[in-house]
């Protein structure tokens, strides 16, 4: 039967352009190198999903068919008229089986080049990559440090600190809480402490106040005692006045104080109601897509607080269960195990002696948390069904900030996807920093983990928290979620590492950030024209990715609903226009003018520079410091 035939798909080599319309495949996973035309490359780019030979076949033909709808010549439009309309009634134009035929003896060749690989191969060789971890599979180390950043929102922080109590009070966990401050003196007139501290009695939990005196203090004992420089140890713990928010540098003091035992950090406008994600399954995906999450919309969060199971789990071994772990050995614990979108890096790392679940993370349920809109238009799988399914819904779907993300089973990804939003962290071993200063310094410290971090992965586990931000809309106006600018600090920031993906790192962290610090500090220290031409060009660069996957989007979802064409339409036009500004590479979210802004901005990057290249000393000093109990004795302490 033929749900009983081999499925492939298109596997370990990476395609590169050459003259005269040739490309060449290559794997390093094999030493493989080989030449194709562009047309038969054509072929094998269509297999990029598990399915039977045949099935690759027809879909590629039908990809055919649309390349035909492009034509403008007058025989080519009258079969397109004829695609259009057999298209509305669900149908397609044939295909002849000699054309099929011939399609399906080209995969053959593919698969004895080894550029396809049936599931059985993938499956034979995880088995092997697992089984050989002479590792035991002990008991995951228990998380006894939770940190808060905050700042000026005392009564949410208060809610906060209380739902979490509740959670592992009644889960009977030790864990200290650790709360950095970063709050306004205007704004200390309605002093927290009081209310955390009647918490922490009633609780009778351990909770620890960070404010601007301990930090200081800790920045001395980096100074004197281990010699890191002033101007770094201050921008990494403090960041930088002119910028209005810092809750990087808040984390990174957390990163400090935790550095040598595991930690969890959640955001002070969450509430830890633990619910299972929506259709959950069975166990683990291994997969090395960019974004592993899945998205529902719109959805009630009373209504999704009322079912059964709400706060019933305990939050920390959630994180517990994936933290710190080899990817092979929670592989190997598990009967069912996704690989529809496992690629070589991350089955090398099944088998590296060395890999860990560096980080893990819960979904979440309410406000997104994501800034920009127009990325739904280029999700996949369930989650773009949901979102184009129903026209006259649609636009809502795209303009609501109340989702549910979450995976629908347990994952591990080497995808360079962060929201610390709640975030477990194996701080017991080197991790990057935070950008100390603006928004998304979350997806900057994922970014760093991708280029730098060879054999750390990420775990995802199939439950939820709740994001509820006060103040905040439910939905924002079509043209807000279809803009692309103008781009922020992080925006730009990322441009800029982006452009170092290709760069041959080593396994070794520590000198893969003096490696990206080095470059940071020397792009800060060029002439401000120079520096706005350089880093232009790179946000040309991103924006360039961006469209050309916009474009690859319109041709593999010829048949997707109008509606949802004439947005991605107009996303692109937006990008062009946002490519022809003259100040693109100039933050929007910095203060003063354009030329004060690139200013401030190239200062960001250099001083950023140079806390990378720091940071590794950092680290060690505050391990020295955590095992002599020394971070902690200054902090405010209720208990």
């Amino acid at each position: 039967m033929k749900d009983q035939e081999p499925l492939y798909r298109f596997f370990d080599a990476e395609l590169y352009n050459l003259s005269h319309g040739a490309i060449a495949a290559y794997s390093a996973r094999r030493d493989f190198l080989q030449l194709y035309p562009e047309v038969v490359v054509q072929i094998l780019l269509n297999c990029r999903e598990f399915k039977t030979l045949e099935d690759h076949a027809v879909s590629y033909l039908r990809s055919r068919q649309h390349q035909i709808r492009q034509d403008r010549s007058l025989v080519k439009r009258l079969i397109r008229s004829l695609f259009i309309k057999l298209a509305s009634k669900g149908q397609a134009l044939p295909v002849s089986e000699r054309e099929v035929q011939a399609v399906t003896t080209r995969l053959e060749g593919f698969i004895k080049e080894g550029l396809l690989k049936s599931d059985k191969e993938f499956r034979d060789d995880i088995t092997e990559a697992v089984s050989a971890l002479k590792m035991s599979s002990k008991d995951p180390k228990k998380i006894r440090f939770m940190g808060i950043p905050t700042r000026n929102r005392g009564k949410l922080l208060t809610r906060c600190v209380q739902s979490y109590m509740d959670n592992l009070s009644m889960h009977n966990r030790d864990c200290r809480l650790y709360i950095v401050d970063d709050s306004d003196e205007d704004s200390l007139k309605q002093d927290p402490s009081r209310g955390i501290a009647e918490l922490s009695k009633r609780y009778d939990t351990g909770i620890l106040w960070i404010d601007s005196t301990y930090r200081r203090k800790l920045e001395d004992e980096l100074i004197k005692t281990y010699g890191i420089p002033d101007e770094v140890t201050e921008f990494a713990l403090f960041g930088d006045l002119r910028c209005d928010i810092r809750t990087g540098a808040s984390r990174n003091t957390l990163l400090l104080m935790a550095a040598g035992e595991p930690s969890v950090h959640v955001d002070d406008d969450t509430l830890c109601q633990v619910m299972p994600t929506p259709e959950m399954e069975d166990g683990i995906a291994i997969s090395s897509k960019a974004g592993v999450n899945q998205y529902w919309y719109d959805t009630s969060l009373n209504g999704s607080l009322a079912q059964p199971g709400v706060e019933a789990c305990d939050f920390l071994s959630l994180h517990e269960s994936l933290l710190g772990r080899h990817p092979g050995i929670l592989v190997r614990e598990q009967e069912k195990i996704n690989i529809d979108h496992l690629r070589s890096g991350l089955l090398d790392m099944l088998e590296h002696p060395d890999a860990r679940t560096a980080v893990t993370y819960l979904g979440a349920l309410g406000d997104s948390g994501l800034f920009r809109h127009w990325q739904r238009l280029c999700f996949k799988g369930d989650s773009f069904k949901r979102l184009i399914e129903n026209g006259s819904i649609y636009r809502n779907y795209l303009c609501t900030r109340q989702l549910f993300r979450g995976v629908v089973q347990a994952a591990i990804s080497d995808g360079p996807f962060c929201m610390a939003m709640n975030i477990g962290l194996d701080t017991r071993h080197f991790l990057p920093p935070f950008m100390p200063v603006q928004r998304n310094q979350d997806g900057i410290f994922g970014q760093l983990m991708y280029l730098g971090f060879k054999q750390a992965c990420r775990g995802y586990s199939p439950y939820a928290i709740v994001h509820d931000p006060p103040d905040r809309p439910s939905h924002v106006d079509l043209s807000f979620a279809l803009s692309v600018g103008p781009l922020r600090t992080p925006d730009v920031l990322q441009a800029i590492l982006w452009s170092l993906s290709q760069w041959p790192f080593g396994d070794d962290p520590a000198k893969n950030l003096f490696v990206v610090g080095t470059y940071l500090s020397d792009l800060g220290q060029l002439p401000l024209s120079q520096f706005k031409g350089k880093v232009r060009e790179l946000c040309w660069q991103l924006i360039r990715n961006q469209m050309n996957y916009l474009h690859r989007c319109l041709d593999e979802r010829y048949d997707a609903p109008g509606y949802w064409q004439a947005d991605v339409k107009q996303v692109l036009s937006n990008f062009k226009e946002l490519m022809k500004q003259e100040d693109l590479c100039i933050p929007c979210d910095l203060p003063g003018s354009a030329t004060e802004r690139l200013e401030l901005f190239r200062e960001l990057v250099g001083k950023f520079g140079q806390v990378l290249i720091h940071w590794p000393a950092m680290w060690e000093a505050a391990v020295n410091l955590n095992k002599n109990s020394e971070m902690s004795k200054q902090a405010s302490m209720f208990e």
